[in-house]
């Protein structure tokens, strides 16, 4: 299997050589950030915030490697347990969440993003789909719902965890998709309204 960035980089080199007419707005972006990670472009050619993003990304990246985790954003944590350098890559990290969430990154940015080992877009919603697995598994082991006063902590954990899911469909932020999800489980009810 071929590594995600030799990949991009690969696809970027041959949509380099296209004619820039051919090219639609996000991949004349896309191309920007590119030359200017390759050290292709001048300095005079990239903006900014091309730079900058990039610097903020192989800064993300050197800390990985070097803590083999991500930046950590506790607010409970004292200030001084969480430095300025990892209290500001974690902020970045959120905003680019946030960006891709809002369709507010290049095709470049995307891929690129994706290749940055424990860089996750979406955690929450990563969280939620194993809780569901975790609910699926035990009905499928159990051959019944988790019960509120289960014999272990684990059983009472998805009962609590499907509870609130039956209450967020009443109050109406469920999502449509986490709603279909739940639906597709087997033996899954939402209950009295």
């Amino acid at each position: 299997m071929r590594d995600p960035l030799a990949a991009l980089q690969a696809d970027y080199a041959a949509l380099e050589a296209s004619p820039p007419a051919h090219l639609n707005s996000d991949q004349r972006r896309s191309l920007i950030y590119y030359r200017a990670e390759r050290a292709i472009a001048s300095p005079s050619e990239v903006p900014f915030r091309t730079t900058q993003w990039l610097v903020d990304l192989h800064d993300l990246e050197a800390f990985i490697a070097k803590e083999g985790r991500s930046p950590r954003e506790n607010n409970r944590l004292r200030r001084e347990e969480i430095g300025d350098r990892e209290r500001h890559l974690a902020d970045w990290v959120r905003s680019q969440r946030r960006a891709l969430g809002d369709g507010k990154r290049c095709e470049y940015q995307r891929r690129r993003l994706a290749c940055v080992p424990a860089f996750n877009p979406d955690p929450i919603q990563e969280r939620w789909l194993e809780v569901r697995d975790a609910y699926q598994a035990f009905l499928s082991s159990s051959g019944r719902p988790p019960s509120a006063r289960g014999a272990d902590q684990t059983e009472r954990t998805l009962a609590m965890w499907a509870a609130k899911q039956r209450s967020a469909h009443r109050r109406g932020p469920l999502t449509a998709t986490r709603t279909a999800s739940l639906e597709m489980l087997t033996m899954w009810g939402w209950g009295p309204r």
